[in-house]
């Protein structure tokens, strides 16, 4: 059992980080509250039968506090995780990080001086289409060769205005599942005005294709072509994106995945479509599996206590801003952006 403080319950408690925590009764418990809206918090607190706090430092003091669960910064915006880190306690990361990427380095930097646990939320790399993907990558489609994802951004005035809040953490959730498809070093990266669809335009959303991002990437160690991202982002037409759906995936994003033996479709956070080379295509619909935020928050806990599972860490946000930041120069000069190595 880990003892957690949960720093700011957010607009998504009730449909998306709750039922997760409910699901891991036994694993997880909510020792302590802070909410900048006092009045929720203790609402909250009671509901869980945990400590009402005033103030996200003092949580973060409680002895009884083994991590901290940052969902909603409040007020204080990235500021919040600098203050937390004085605790050299674990955190997981579902609030905005934003794209200062001088910032986020530094915090890099000092997780890494620390051994201080910092675990970013990446929602795509853990929905159940995502890992039925990799079990099809390791048994029956093979290695990946083309990703492609159409997408539609929060904001709808301009997909690549990702330096203001929402659409950081879009985009560079967009660019980390590339990589943890692919697996292998981002070389080169090309971003044009506009272009048209690379995979299936998300049915729900009228939307007009506004940002066409490639995304050039190194040879695996055992052979074959370069494989390569295609990254076509959408404006949405009718006005900003729902909030309500608690995996964002559901409603703006669809990936086709183009592999050496196959390839396979995913069109929601729970359903994929694929096939075996000259095979009739399987749907398969995986709503009896773990959401993706009960799996991220499975991995803390394992982390919390000791457990070697992978998790993501603040060097994968760097290593997706510097893409983005790629995006971004390659759109303004016209010519493509060569990453550095090493």
């Amino acid at each position: 059992m880990v003892k957690v403080g949960l720093v700011g319950p957010g607009a998504l408690w009730e449909s998306r980080y709750r039922p997760a925590l409910d699901r891991l009764e036994g694993k997880i418990a909510v020792c302590a509250v802070y909410d900048s809206v006092a009045a929720r918090g203790e609402q909250i607190a009671g509901e869980l039968k945990a400590l009402p706090v005033q103030g996200m430092v003092v949580l973060s003091e409680i002895p009884s506090v083994q991590a901290i669960l940052l969902i909603d910064p409040g007020w204080a915006g990235r500021h919040a995780l600098d203050l937390l880190c004085r605790s050299g306690k674990p955190v997981y990361i579902a609030g905005t990080l934003g794209a200062d990427r001088e910032g986020l380095e530094r915090l890099n930097r000092r997780a890494a001086a620390e051994d201080l646990t910092l675990m970013p939320e990446f929602t795509l790399r853990h929905t159940p289409a995502t890992a039925r993907l990799h079990e099809l990558m390791a048994t029956r489609i093979g290695r990946p060769r083309k990703v492609m994802i159409d997408a539609v951004p929060p904001d709808p005035a301009d997909p690549m205005a990702f330096v203001a809040g929402t659409g950081s953490d879009f985009l560079v959730g967009l660019f980390d599942w590339c990589r943890y498809v692919i697996r292998t070093a981002p070389l080169r990266v090309e971003a044009l005005a506009s272009g048209g669809a690379a995979a299936n335009t998300p049915s729900e959303a009228q939307a007009t294709p506004m940002r066409r991002i490639v995304i050039e990437f190194a040879r695996s160690r055992a052979g074959g072509d370069a494989p390569e991202a295609e990254v076509v982002l959408h404006r949405r037409v009718e006005g900003p994106a729902t909030t309500s759906s608690s995996d964002p995936v559901d409603v703006s994003v669809r990936c086709r995945i183009e592999c050496e033996k196959g390839e396979a479709t995913i069109r929601s956070a729970s359903e994929i479509a694929w096939r075996n080379g000259g095979d009739e295509p399987v749907t398969e619909i995986l709503t009896s599996d773990r959401s993706a935020v009960e799996v991220m928050l499975d991995h803390f806990c394992r982390r919390v206590v000791g457990g070697l599972i992978p998790i993501a860490d603040m060097g994968d946000v760097c290593r997706g801003v510097e893409l983005a930041r790629a995006a971004e120069e390659s759109l303004r000069s016209g010519a493509s952006v060569t990453l550095p190595t090493g």
